[in-house]
C-alpha cells in the first residue's frame, strides 16, 4: 500500500484463490487503480473472480500447482535477464 499506485501491476499468488491476506491485497489494489494479475489453482477460488488477469492452473494438487507457477517465474526471470544482457532473442538489442 505504501508503493503501489495507479497503473502498477499487482501479482497475486493462491494456489487455492481463496487466501484472506491474498484477496484484500487484491481489493484493495483494484480499488486503487492497479492491474490485478493472479496466480491460482484448483478452482481459482475468489481471485479468479477479483483479478484483471492472470494463469489458472485448473488442477486439484498443490504441488503440481506450485510447479507449474514456478515454471511461468523461472521463464520470467530468464527473460529479463536475456533483455538486460541482450542475449538469446534479444541478442544485438539496444541497452537503453
Amino acid at each position: 500500500m505504501n508503493y503501489g499506485g495507479p497503473g502498477d501491476v499487482c501479482l497475486a499468488i493462491s494456489g487455492s484463490g481463496n487466501s484472506p491476506n491474498v484477496l484484500a491485497a487484491v481489493d484493495w489494489a483494484n480499488r486503487h487503480g492497479l492491474k490485478t494479475f493472479g496466480l491460482t489453482g484448483f478452482t481459482g477460488g475468489k481471485l479468479k473472480q477479483m483479478q484483471h488477469a492472470g494463469l489458472h492452473v485448473p488442477l486439484n494438487d498443490m504441488g503440481m500447482v506450485e510447479s507449474i507457477h514456478l515454471c511461468l517465474f523461472h521463464w520470467a526471470l530468464n527473460d529479463v535477464f536475456a533483455r538486460i544482457n541482450s542475449e538469446g532473442r534479444y541478442a544485438g538489442a539496444s541497452k537503453n
